[in-house]
């Protein structure tokens, strides 16, 4: 059996100003540098790790780096485990196109499954290059205990995929906060989903997945 640990980066500059970025490169805040630190030190101490893989984006390779550095290991990118590509809405805050009533931003609450981002990528093919480079890592260390740092919308779509979920249920999957830990285990060719979004070990720095001050479409 294989165990992947998938932590979602710690808190960006970008969630912090409730920006919706993609694949723009921010990094971590002062409490995501907190909370990779604090979740370093909770995997290390739980976990046998064997390998550290990671995005290339600069806030999930800095949350994979904490684990990493404790551990003596060098960290693995991949550009497969970077967060979905959101062609023109990159670097525009949620309440910005919520109150333009744009459409994509609309979808994004309501059908998340659907999404096409204009000039980027669709939900569906995050969901297959995320959940084919995951099942490529499991394969390649079979047996091992391997930590995933990687973003919060690959970790929600894959998680939809594994848990036998199509697209159009992806709503009924929740969202994970910053420097989470969801686990997925693989034996017999198939992934599973053992937990998801285990924040406990965060204390003082625990957030909500989704800041209040994000709620803002009207039911």
């Amino acid at each position: 059996m294989t165990t992947l640990l998938l932590i979602r980066h710690g808190e960006s500059m970008a969630n912090m100003t409730h920006m919706f970025i993609g694949q723009t490169d921010s990094p971590l805040s002062e409490l995501g540098i907190a909370q990779a630190e604090k979740t370093a030190e909770y995997v290390v101490n739980t976990y046998a790790v064997d390998k550290v893989y990671a995005s290339d984006l600069k806030r999930a390779y800095r949350t994979g780096k904490a684990v990493a550095d404790r551990l003596g290991m060098e960290i693995i990118t991949d550009k497969d485990l970077r967060e979905l590509h959101c062609g023109i809405w990159e670097n525009v805050s949620f309440k910005e196109n919520y109150e333009k009533g744009e459409q994509f931003f609309l979808d994004w609450e309501s059908n998340l499954g659907r999404v096409v981002c204009p000039g980027g990528e669709s939900i569906e093919y995050l969901q297959k290059r995320g959940s084919e480079a995951l099942l490529r890592i499991a394969k390649e260390n079979e047996g091992k205990t391997i930590v995933v740092a990687t973003h919060a919308t690959l970790i929600r779509a894959v998680m939809c995929l594994f848990e036998g979920k199509t697209l159009d249920e992806m709503n009924s999957v929740s969202w994970v906060s910053n420097a989470s830990v969801t686990t997925f285990c693989y034996e017999d060719g198939k992934m599973r989903v053992v937990s998801a979004g285990c924040d406990s070990h965060l204390g003082e720095f625990q957030r909500d997945a989704i800041p209040k001050e994000d709620l803002i479409v009207k039911k």
